[in-house]
């Protein structure tokens, strides 16, 4: 899994990247669907579609948010961490007194369970960044 935030933004804002990629890496691929999926991974995932298309309407291309993100990495932090702060800890819960885990290992994608209280773990947050 890729941290490096200069190789993220190149990765993430070429044209041949898919949201998918990112959804798997942090355990939402399966966790989705309006109907049967986790309600707060539904909910998650219409609010970042909501950012996305302010996003696409405020930036116009690929380049135009590459270029801001290279200049102001503390804008991904800006623009999604509202939505970290109310989705994630439902979503990537400890397993314990919070409920079972949500999201479900894939050895390929997503190969361990992430907690989102803890420190070492906000790094998923980065790629919750990039769907964006």
């Amino acid at each position: 899994m890729a941290t490096d935030i200069a190789a993220l933004i190149n990765e993430a804002t070429c044209y041949r990247t898919k949201a998918r990629k990112y959804v798997s890496r942090i355990g939402l691929l399966n966790l989705t669907k309006k109907d049967g999926g986790v309600p707060a991974a539904w909910h998650l995932w219409v609010a970042t579609k909501e950012k996305v298309e302010q996003i696409a309407t405020q930036y116009k291309s690929r380049e135009s948010i590459k270029t801001a993100l290279e200049s102001r990495h503390s804008l991904l932090y800006e623009i999604t961490d509202s939505l970290l702060v109310d989705y994630g800890p439902k979503i990537w819960n400890d397993g314990g007194k919070e409920g079972p885990f949500v999201t479900k290992v894939d050895k390929n994608f997503y190969p361990r369970h992430l907690v989102y209280k803890k420190i070492k773990d906000k790094l998923m947050s980065v790629h919750l960044r990039y769907i964006i």
